[in-house]
This record gives structure tokens, C-alpha cells and sequence, in this order.
């Protein structure tokens, strides 16, 4: 099995007044047939000259089973549609699409059953260009925080407990957009710098003082 990473796309809106029509039933049986046939699909769809896809003949061929020879992780952009700027057919790809193209346990164990139980040869990471949710974290807006460290207010709004400069804690509402394995995605309620309170919230009230430990090293990975 082999793994590609981020695949980079100049996007463009064509009217398509004609197309080629041609049968297509070749099906790729290695990593590198499958990587051929992503590219090949790709430079007919760059060059406007899509393959004519009986997409009825194409349902009925993969109504009782499905082996898609590529699984493509990417994100939801509809700019960035993977059956359409790889010229595939219904059946050929598996695809799961979440802003920013990041993978979680739920997209893992998809990866899983498409390998080892479609026999699908093939994993594609894609990304493009002026993607809105990896602009987001270049410029600092959202912040992975362990599940842990959130509680729920009487309200059941999502808080954080920061550790403020004379070492009172602070209750903090944030927004999460999504979980991604064990973290929360906050855009919202967390800056650079912001103490967090992650282990011991149980001991502690807006009346506490406390003695912070760094003990980021244990939930974030470092080179």
C-alpha cells in the first residue's frame, strides 16, 4: 500500500460543451496502476476532455459489492470534488471530505476497512490551494486542545479554566467546531501564550489558587 501526500490543484470553472466518450473498465491492481489512473483522469479533466461516463451501467455493475481501487482523504472545498478532477467513475474511489483534509479516529478506521477489507490499494491525502481551514491555523485562530481540559458550563457552553498571572484561574467559554481524535478544534476563546488548566479541574474553583505544572510535553508532539 502505498501513501501520497498533499496533491496541490490549480482550480478552474469549465463549461463543458463536449465531451469523449469512451468505455472505461480498466481496474488498477497495484498502488502505482492506481496512481496512473488518478493522474491520467486528472490531465483529461486539466484538458477539458472528461471520459463519458454511463454512470446507470456504472451503478448497476457495483449494486452487490464495491472494490474501489483508491481511498482519497480531502477536504470539504466544492471546488475540490475527487470523482470530478480525477475523471472517475461510481465504484472507483472511496472518499471522505472534512476541512482541512485532517484525518481522526473515525477517518483511520474507514482507511482500515477499505484496505483490509475492499482490498482498495491506494491512500490520497488532498489539498489545495487557498484552503480556508489550513490558512486558519497558519494564522494562529484554532488551536487543538485535549478533550480534558473542556468542561460545560451550567448553560453548557464549552469552557476552559486559564491560569491567570497571579495563579487564579479564570473560567474561559470557547468554540469548537469539530473533534479531531482526542482533541477539541477551538477557533474561538484561546490565544497564544494562554495557560490552560488540563489535569486536577476537579479540585479546583474560581476561588483557587494554584501552583501550575507544564505538562504540555505530554500532549504535544515535538521532533
Amino acid at each position: 500500500m502505498r501513501i501520497i501526500g498533499t496533491i496541490l490543484f490549480s482550480i478552474f470553472i469549465i463549461i463543458i460543451f463536449s465531451c469523449e466518450t469512451t468505455e472505461h473498465h480498466h481496474v488498477p491492481k497495484t498502488a502505482n496502476e492506481a496512481l496512473k489512473e488518478l493522474m491520467a483522469g486528472n490531465k483529461r479533466y486539466i484538458n477539458n476532455a472528461p471520459i463519458h461516463h454511463d454512470f446507470i451501467d456504472e451503478a448497476h455493475h457495483s449494486e452487490k459489492d464495491q472494490h474501489p481501487h483508491t481511498f482519497v482523504l480531502s477536504c470539504i472545498d466544492s471546488r475540490v470534488p475527487p470523482e470530478i478532477i480525477f475523471d472517475q467513475g461510481i465504484g472507483n474511489l472511496f472518499v471522505a471530505r472534512v476541512a482541512g483534509n485532517i484525518e481522526d479516529d473515525n477517518i483511520l478506521g474507514s482507511m482500515e476497512y477499505a484496505v483490509q477489507v475492499k482490498g482498495t490499494k491506494l491512500l490520497v491525502v488532498l489539498g489545495h490551494s487557498n484552503c480556508g481551514a489550513v490558512q486558519g491555523a497558519i494564522d494562529n485562530k484554532a488551536f487543538l486542545l485535549p478533550q480534558q481540559a473542556v468542561s460545560r458550563d451550567s448553560k453548557a457552553n464549552p469552557i476552559i479554566t486559564l491560569v491567570q498571572e497571579d495563579n487564579s484561574v479564570k473560567k474561559q467559554i470557547i468554540t469548537i467546531e469539530r473533534a479531531i481524535g482526542n482533541k477539541w478544534l477551538v477557533t474561538a476563546g484561546v490565544n497564544n501564550n494562554d495557560k490552560i488548566i488540563i489535569e486536577g479541574l476537579n479540585k479546583i474553583n474560581e476561588k483557587s489558587k494554584v501552583n501550575p505544572v507544564d505538562v504540555s510535553s505530554k500532549y504535544v508532539q515535538t521532533k
